[in-house]
């Protein structure tokens, strides 16, 4: 992951770097192995992107339109009486 990221960001962009992804990375890494019961492989590691756990957490709603039908009513049938 970290070489990637280096590959990736060699010059840096506005607001991120390897270094704040290597950060984000190590702390993500330190939560996971904690859920699992690990130990954390980075101690001390603190979260440099503060807004993604934000935005990865948020509620997220979702536009009827862009959604996949999963349910379908059927047995309605009308009558002309």
């Amino acid at each position: 992951e970290e070489i990637y990221a280096g590959y990736i960001l060699r010059d840096p962009i506005l607001g991120y770097s390897k270094e704040v992804h290597h950060g984000q990375f190590r702390y993500t890494a330190n939560r996971r192995a904690k859920q699992l019961g690990f130990e954390e492989p980075f101690p001390g590691a603190e979260a440099t992107l503060p807004w993604l756990d934000e935005q990865a957490n948020m509620r997220k709603e979702k536009n009827f339109f862009e959604t996949k039908v999963t349910e379908y009513q059927t047995g309605g049938g009308l009558k002309w009486d």
